[in-house]
């Protein structure tokens, strides 16, 4: 009998896989926990703004799928000046993630050599109550088969700060890329205290 966890991730990549775009389709092996992590992701924009997500799906302890999380974001343009909305879920074998809605602005921040969109964010928990992220995401080309991609976010948790920051650079082949990321971490991953936790990845990713 399938799980509701497996239904549940399913549900969510068939229903998002309808509403693809600028879709890409990944996966990363983790060399550092030994396992695999599939990402379904998607980005485009209208007259209005732009609409945003990404699903994670875990396949680790011998479970078809371990964990999955996910992030859906609408932003809003108002000149050069993004006003938005994002919701932050996920569950595991264990039980549901803590949910976490955001509401937010975001700005391009040209660095010279690299352009950020850094966004904050108030951000509201059933457990913690009202905090605060700040996020910065970034891509940059760096010849036309090498591109340099990634974010960074910030955030409380009740009274402690949780930092992370996802680096990824990938080879074009075409549709087909290659390549991958780096997880880095602070108080992020379950267990793991303050000791700042990195986490490498090879991987591939399909475009649509």
């Amino acid at each position: 009998m399938m799980s509701p966890l497996k239904k549940t991730t399913i549900g969510i990549a068939l229903l998002f896989g309808l509403l693809s775009a600028q879709t890409n389709v990944q996966l990363h092996y983790d060399t550092e926990r030994g396992h695999y992590t599939s990402t379904i992701e998607m980005f485009n924009t209208d007259d209005y703004g732009s609409n945003f997500f990404f699903v994670d799906f875990d396949y680790e302890e011998g479970r078809p799928t371990s964990a999955a999380y996910w992030e859906i974001a609408r932003m809003f343009n108002i000149e050069k000046t993004g006003f938005g909305i994002q919701y932050n879920g996920g569950l595991n074998t264990y039980g549901s993630f803590e949910p976490s809605w955001l509401i937010g602005m975001e700005y391009p921040v040209n660095l010279g050599i690299i352009e950020v969109i850094s966004s904050g964010w108030l951000r509201h928990t059933d457990l913690y109550g009202w905090g605060f992220q700040y996020t910065a995401v970034w891509f940059k080309p760096l010849s036309d088969k090498i591109s340099f991609t990634g974010f960074a976010d910030v955030w409380n948790d009740g009274q402690t700060t949780v930092w992370m920051s996802e680096p990824q650079i990938w080879y074009s082949l075409g549709k087909l890329s290659v390549g991958g990321e780096v997880e880095i971490s602070q108080n992020f991953v379950y267990g793991a205290g303050e000791d700042i936790q990195i986490m490498p990845t090879l991987g591939l990713k399909w475009e649509f």
